[in-house]
């Protein structure tokens, strides 16, 4: 949108994408068990990775937009990444963007359509990836702290 109709260079930067490319795809449920503390340092450096490239290309010239696309469901990892931003000095504006999904059918809808068609999932057993997905979204649900 911003790109398009406003010529505001714009890119996301997934960290699901980073993490795959550190861990490999497929990992099971368990890597997001918060209390998983090797997963967790694995999943912090693809943020910190994902931050990185961000920072790199909000330094090039002109007025660009850039979106860290992750979860950060806790508010660690939120201060986490607006220290990060911060202490890098390139004086960039900050904005967390929540969205609450509490519809079962949109949910399930959207683990169909979306999340099995990624690297995580391809190629896995329909019932089983479900369940797994179920399993990542209760992993973060339990360290979930809302944004204010």
């Amino acid at each position: 949108f911003l790109s398009f109709f406003h010529d505001i260079p714009a890119e996301i930067f997934n960290v699901g994408d980073y993490r795959r490319n550190l861990c490999g795809a497929q990992m099971p449920s368990t890597f997001y068990d918060p209390n998983n503390t090797e997963a967790l340092q694995k999943r912090l450096a693809a943020c910190d990775a994902a931050i990185s490239d961000m920072m790199e290309y909000l330094q090039q010239d002109g007025v660009r937009v850039a979106a860290l696309d992750a979860t950060n469901s806790s508010r660690e990892r939120r201060r986490h990444i607006v220290k990060t931003l911060h202490d890098s000095g390139i004086g960039c504006k900050k904005m967390f963007v929540e969205s609450i999904c509490d519809s079962k059918e949109l949910l399930e809808e959207n683990i169909r359509k979306v999340k099995l068609s990624t690297p995580d999932y391809r190629d896995m057993d329909e019932e089983e990836a479900i369940a797994d997905f179920h399993q990542r979204r209760e992993n973060y649900a339990s360290q979930y702290e809302p944004v204010s």
